[in-house]
């Protein structure tokens, strides 16, 4: 089996934010003042990297601040 074989196939989808669940064991923290860089850059780019989901937990996987600063 070749390499590219091992390789997950992802799909891009548009869901509520109602399906996303914070993931209680996220252990990362980000100081205030990195927050409102956050929050500015997100206003200004958009969300340019999307949220990472587990579909079968509805975990947010990778985006938490993100989604915090969103919300």
């Amino acid at each position: 089996m070749s390499d590219l074989n091992k390789l997950q196939n992802f799909e891009a989808i548009e869901v509520h934010r109602s399906q996303l669940k914070n993931a209680e064991y996220n252990p990362r923290k980000i100081s205030k003042a990195n927050e409102k860089n956050l929050r500015k850059a997100l206003k200004k780019h958009g969300l340019v990297i999307p949220i990472v989901w587990n579909k079968s937990t509805g975990n947010i996987v990778g985006g938490h601040q993100r989604v915090d600063q969103i919300d």
